[in-house]
Formats: C-alpha cells, sequence, structure tokens
C-alpha cells in the first residue's frame, strides 16, 4: 500500500473513531439530562413510560391532556390515576407507549381518548413518531414502529445523538430549569379562558376519507392488549365545539371498527350538553378547565356504574 494510502485510512478511522466517541459522551450526557427534565410534555412522556404506577391510565392527544381531571377520577374511583395524553398524537404514539407502561405496571382501568379522525390517513401523523425516537435503544415496541415508519432510521440506530436531535434545546433548558409556564396534576393539564365565542359550523359535505388500515391495526392491538390482560378498557369521544353539516364518516369509521373489535365506547363528540354551553369552551377542539370538571365528573359517573374495581 501506498504511503499516501495508508496515511489517508488511518486518519480517515482516527476520524471515524472520533465522531463514534464524541457521539457517545454527548449521546449519554442527553440522555442522562432526559431523564432529569422537569416540567413539559417530555417529562411528562418520560414519567409515564418509566415510572408511573396508577391503577387507571388516560392516553390521547391534547384532548386528553386537557379534558380529564386525575383528581377527580382519583376522588370517584377510589384509583390512582395517571394522565398520558400528549398532543397531536396519535396510536401510533399510544400503542408503543403503553406496551412499555405494561413491562412494569399493569393497570386495572385505561381510558382512550380518540380523536373523530383518528383513523384518516395523514402524513403528518407519521412524523409525530419522532417523539418516540428517544426510547428506541430501551424498547422493542418502539423500534418495531420507528422503523415502520421511518424504514430508513435503522441504518442509524448506532448515533446516540440523532434519537435527541430535535430535542436538544429543550432537553439541556429543562433538565436546569423547571417549565412552570403548565403546572400537570398527576398529568393532567387545566387551560383557563376562551378563545372563541361559540360553536362553528364545519362544512364536511365534500370531505373524502382514506383510512390507513396500520393506524386501524394499532388500534385493534391496543383493544386486544388490554383483553389479552384482563384491563378494562373504555374508549372515548370527548367533546369538540363544531357542528358538522353533513355525516361524519371518519367518526363512524371510529364506530364500526370500535364494534367490531367489542369495545366499549361512548361518543360525546357533539353532545348538547357541551356544545350548549359556551363557559365551557377553550377552543374548538378543547375543553376548558371549568368544562373538563364538568366532563370529568360524567365520565367518573358512568365508570363508577359501567366497571367494578377488586
Amino acid at each position: 500500500m501506498k504511503p499516501e494510502l495508508k496515511k489517508f485510512f488511518i486518519f480517515l478511522l482516527k476520524g471515524i473513531a472520533i465522531i463514534l466517541i464524541l457521539d457517545f459522551i454527548i449521546g449519554s450526557g442527553l440522555s442522562f439530562l432526559h431523564s432529569k427534565m422537569k416540567g413539559g410534555e417530555r417529562a411528562r412522556a418520560y414519567y409515564a413510560i418509566n415510572k408511573s404506577k396508577a391503577d387507571v391510565y388516560v392516553f390521547g392527544s391534547s384532548r386528553a391532556l386537557y379534558h380529564y381531571h386525575t383528581l377527580i377520577l382519583q376522588d370517584s374511583l377510589h384509583l390512582s390515576v395517571y394522565n398520558a395524553g400528549r398532543s397531536a398524537q396519535t396510536m401510533l404514539y399510544h400503542l408503543p407507549v403503553f406496551k412499555m407502561i405494561l413491562k412494569r405496571n399493569k393497570p386495572k382501568l385505561v381510558i382512550l381518548d380518540i380523536n373523530e379522525n383518528e383513523l384518516v390517513k395523514e402524513d403528518r401523523k407519521y412524523d409525530l413518531v419522532n417523539s418516540l425516537l428517544p426510547y428506541y435503544r430501551q424498547d422493542e415496541a418502539i423500534r418495531q414502529s420507528v422503523d415502520f415508519v421511518k424504514p430508513g432510521y435503522r441504518y442509524f440506530r448506532w448515533s446516540n445523538i440523532l434519537p435527541f436531535n430535535s430535542s436538544i434545546f429543550a432537553i439541556l433548558l429543562r433538565a436546569v430549569r423547571p417549565d412552570k409556564s403548565e403546572t400537570d396534576i398527576n398529568g393532567y393539564i387545566a387551560v383557563h379562558g376562551h378563545r372563541i365565542k361559540g360553536v362553528s359550523l364545519f362544512d364536511n359535505c365534500n370531505d373524502k376519507y382514506e383510512f390507513d388500515p396500520y393506524i386501524i391495526s394499532a388500534l385493534e392491538e391496543f383493544v386486544k392488549l388490554c383483553k389479552d390482560n384482563n384491563i378494562k378498557l373504555q374508549v372515548v369521544t370527548s367533546p369538540r365545539f363544531v357542528r358538522a353539516k353533513c355525516r361524519k364518516f371518519d367518526l363512524e369509521k371510529v364506530e364500526s371498527e370500535l364494534k367490531r373489535m367489542n369495545a366499549n365506547y361512548i361518543n360525546m363528540a357533539a353532545n348538547p350538553k357541551y356544545l350548549d354551553k359556551k363557559e365551557f369552551m377553550y377552543d374548538r377542539a378543547h375543553l376548558n378547565y371549568e368544562g373538563s370538571i364538568a366532563f370529568t365528573k360524567e365520565i367518573a359517573s358512568y365508570l363508577k356504574r359501567a366497571y367494578k374495581f377488586d
């Protein structure tokens, strides 16, 4: 081998070694700081996945996060409750997180708040799986979910930094300074006030839906996990301050699939008890604090009648 070529290969190997060492050191540091975050959705997700030991879990998007007051459920059911809702997330997130929780804790009841368009195919739902990357090395369920959604990621699984690539600043900030902008109560977040003046009329008459078989499969697996582990499951679509002009085929699909899966389901999306009360509105998609209290009390009352707990 020519001396120049030999020098190049030695230089290349040294460069690769330095990159791997730095990746390990920085990635390990970020992983440690990620576990020390205080406040915010990432810290709540970490706690739900790695530390929470509740009798009851609430899963869903921000509508779960804002709508289910954990202390009201706790006082009514006489069971510990944690709200594992996370903004904008779907079954692609809820299923692997539920699997991780089940490895160390088996709850008695799961409440799954499901959106009307949960089963509709949308590219953005797959992009949101990035929030699972910090747990990629931790659990096979996460790896399976990420590898399906982002097949190219498996070629970079060696990296310790990449899982935190989109949240480095947030991790560094929240590890040293708690996020006091929103104080959670066992995961539940209260939002106050009103952002809209009344219920909107939504023209959905020309909407066409393509349903996602992978998300439907994730929902079915979620239901099956509850049945296999003898966990009571209540699926709910909570109120939304919108009236549709035509039939909501996305919601009808949710109802038909849950009926096929033999899952207990309550549809309160257009319940007039809430739609007719402006004081319960935060925005078109969410109840405010007053609305969440009224809604959680109603759900808790239903759960007490519907289920018996040992």
